[in-house]
């Protein structure tokens, strides 16, 4: 073997050895950065879920008082008894029963908790954390509202109403139709097209409340707007909601 053909042989051994660490260092860097960006955030967001989920049904679990402040003026609280029953009584129509009990679902706590965890996985972490965030402002709303009022739920009150779910502790206002909409909002922010299917399923969720015997209108329409409101202030502060959360998991995670 002559030396030139040797240092040849050398010199691409070298080259395709250098490559290969190169690639190594890479991977292990995409993988470090799929680690800090998504994986542990997308972990974090789901363990305090969780953790605001449980802590949330022992709360609903207490024995709740009667009203303690009323808000809802006679004729009003009129009116949307008569709305209640009317919506109430579309159990009867199989198609537009089974359509609303599938909207609900977008309103549930886990449904939200677990779409914000899955878009930090997929690399969506802004648009997981604000939805993540946005629960938390909400509920931290909500809670206390649903203690100091203490407004019973529909089933509880009428006996015309037919109860078609299972749900306890007060009712006002609505943590689903605040759920619903801060989904519909975050995301319509950032893909406005899919404004066109959120909106009014975000919309049928709060309507699948009162059908379902668990809200009075009133309910819906204030916990529409907690929702409406806390995810647009996320969305108009979200530098300053990003850089918390992820001091919040710095800390963390030392």
């Amino acid at each position: 073997m002559s030396s030139s053909f040797r240092k040849c042989y050398y010199d691409r051994t070298y080259m395709l050895y250098k490559i290969h660490l190169e690639t190594c260092e890479k991977a292990r860097k995409l993988q470090n950065d799929l680690l800090k960006t998504r994986i542990i955030p997308a972990t974090i967001l789901l363990l305090v879920g969780v953790l605001i989920e449980f802590i949330e049904y022992k709360i609903r679990h207490r024995k709740s008082r009667r009203v303690s402040i009323d808000l809802i003026p006679g004729w009003l609280a009129k009116l949307e008894g008569k709305m209640l029953l009317r919506l109430n009584q579309l159990s009867q129509k199989p198609v537009i029963g089974r359509y609303l009990k599938s909207a609900s679902i977008l309103g549930e706590e886990m449904t939200i908790i677990g779409l914000s965890a899955i878009m930090c996985v997929l690399g969506a972490t802004t648009q997981g954390i604000l939805l993540f965030s946005s629960f938390i402002g909400g509920t931290a709303v909500v809670l206390p509202l649903k203690a100091l009022i203490s407004r019973p739920r529909p089933y509880q009150t009428h006996s015309s109403v037919r109860r078609l779910a299972d749900e306890i502790g007060a009712g006002f206002p609505s943590g689903h139709s605040m759920n619903a909409f801060i989904i519909a909002r975050i995301l319509t922010s950032f893909y406005p097209l899919l404004g066109l299917v959120l909106y009014p399923i975000a919309a049928s969720t709060a309507v699948s409340r009162v059908y379902l015997g668990l809200h009075y209108p009133t309910d819906v329409m204030f916990g529409s707007l907690i929702g409406w409101t806390i995810a647009g202030e996320a969305i108009y502060r979200q530098d300053l909601v990003i850089s918390i959360v992820y001091s919040l998991i710095k800390l963390i995670t030392g």
